[in-house]
């Protein structure tokens, strides 16, 4: 992901840390992935976005 370094390195295990910046920044790549694979779940949701 070239979106954003710090929440995606695919070099490291876990490859994702969503933890690792603001939560707007993680939706925002999540949302630029052009394969759609990536999906996300807020705390207290039971919806799976996008």
């Amino acid at each position: 992901m070239k979106a954003n370094h710090t929440v995606f390195q695919l070099k490291r295990k876990p490859w994702v840390l969503p933890v690792a910046t603001e939560q707007e920044s993680v939706i925002t790549a999540i949302k630029g992935c052009p394969s759609g694979a990536l999906k996300y779940k807020l705390k207290n949701s039971d919806e799976i976005e996008p």
